[in-house]
């Protein structure tokens, strides 16, 4: 499975001036689970579990190659544990 939706979540909702749309890259996630339709939801949350699968830490170079501008560091998370957050609150109803 690809990872087109992720690189579309990095790149189009994490870009350079992401925290001119929110608060936090929680609200960011939200923002992405309200504005998208559930199809493309769903899609993204296979990519991050099959991800999350594959039971390898991901590293900031992840993001940055997939075109997005965040570093869950700087939110006390590593890049992997953001994305089982991700999954977490693409998952909640």
């Amino acid at each position: 499975m690809g990872q087109e939706n992720i690189n579309y979540l990095l790149s189009a909702y994490f870009h350079q001036d992401w925290r001119c749309d929110a608060n936090s890259a929680d609200e960011i996630i939200i923002n992405f689970k309200k504005s998208e339709s559930p199809k493309t939801v769903e899609k993204l949350r296979d990519e991050v579990d099959n991800l999350l699968l594959l039971n390898q830490e991901i590293g900031q170079n992840f993001i940055y190659e997939n075109d997005g501008n965040y570093n869950p560091n700087t939110d006390g998370l590593s890049v992997t544990e953001w994305f089982k957050r991700i999954l977490q609150l693409l998952t909640e109803p």
